[in-house]
């Protein structure tokens, strides 16, 4: 699983800014599925790991979202 910090959520668009641990780096990370209300009930500066995986259309997709 890869860890990271919640910067921002833009729940219209279903992504997550999150720093990843050990990146200096804002990145966008797109959310599939049931994970969008899971990311919408954390707030900004919590912890969270996912997993990365590929949809039907080849795009990276944040899935088994988990605040620890």
């Amino acid at each position: 699983m890869t860890t990271a910090i919640i910067s921002s959520f833009e729940p219209d668009k279903g992504l997550v800014r999150v720093v990843v641990a050990g990146a200096l780096a804002e990145v966008p990370l797109r959310v599939c599925g049931s994970d969008k209300a899971v990311v919408a009930r954390l707030s900004r500066g919590q912890h969270i790991r996912f997993n990365l995986v590929q949809d039907r259309n080849g795009q990276g997709c944040a899935i088994d979202v988990a605040p620890f």
